[in-house]
């Protein structure tokens, strides 16, 4: 396998419920998120466990389930990691190492550098090599009406209000949302905050990323960061270059 890179700067592309980075891995504290992970690592391999105390387990590639608590090792490391959404919330695993046939395509994937305008793309086919692509037939109407509000309105209104357009109870619409996408409404609105103001952070300022967003004020937003991605806001932005293609798939912030 070859080893001259193509990819050698820290680039985020940040989509509506996907993101992809490329460049030096971190080292990060244990930590969850509303989103499946695929990382690789095109160096060395990446160090990850579930908590500070359990060892560590040296893997090339891996799939992390949405919602499992895990940690990451990859700091000095040239790797490539994907977020995405996704309806299979119950995988049989926590995490899962990559098989060798995965991660030879994804390394050849993700240092195409003819693949670099299309992250929406690059995702999708991320996705498919390793079976966890959203099967987002499976989700209930109702539930996918809501989590598209969540998702491109960013509505402040209640779970009252949500339920009435919807034609279900609050107490029901709860309990679906819940046994559907194993996250409670609150946490899943907090995980949709937290990604809009990171895009729009990238283009104005954390404060003024924060506040459109919805949060009170940028300390709420660096500790959801941190609940997330194990990382502190403040490290990424200084060290990476982001990206949003929002608008590019047809939405406004």
């Amino acid at each position: 396998m070859k080893k001259e890179l193509v990819m050698n700067l820290n680039r985020l592309d940040l989509l509506l419920a996907q993101a992809l980075y490329r460049g030096l891995g971190h080292i990060s504290e244990p930590h969850r998120h509303h989103a499946v992970q695929i990382g690789i690592s095109f160096d060395a391999p990446i160090k990850l466990r579930r908590s500070s105390h359990e060892p560590w387990q040296e893997v090339k590639g891996f799939v992390v389930a949405p919602n499992a608590v895990h940690q990451i090792d990859s700091a000095d490391q040239r790797c490539a990691f994907v977020w995405s959404e996704t309806v299979r919330t119950k995988l049989d695993f926590d995490w899962r190492v990559t098989t060798p046939g995965e991660h030879e395509a994804l390394y050849k994937l993700l240092n195409d550098a003819s693949l670099f305008g299309d992250p929406k793309g690059v995702v999708q086919r991320v996705l498919e090599l390793t079976q966890t692509d959203p099967d987002t037939h499976l989700l209930d109407k109702r539930v996918e009406q809501v989590k598209h509000w969540l998702t491109t309105d960013f509505s402040r209104e209640d779970l009252a209000t949500f339920a009435a357009r919807v034609h279900l109870s609050p107490s029901r619409l709860r309990h679906l949302f819940q046994a559907t996408t194993g996250i409670s409404m609150q946490r899943y609105a907090l995980w949709q905050k937290t990604m809009r103001a990171i895009r729009l952070a990238s283009e104005s300022s954390v404060t003024d990323g924060s506040l459109d967003a919805g949060f009170s004020d940028s300390s709420h937003f660096s500790r959801m960061f941190r609940q997330s991605f194990g990382l502190t806001y403040s490290s990424v932005s200084r060290s990476v270059q982001v990206r949003t293609w929002v608008r590019e798939l047809g939405f406004e912030e």
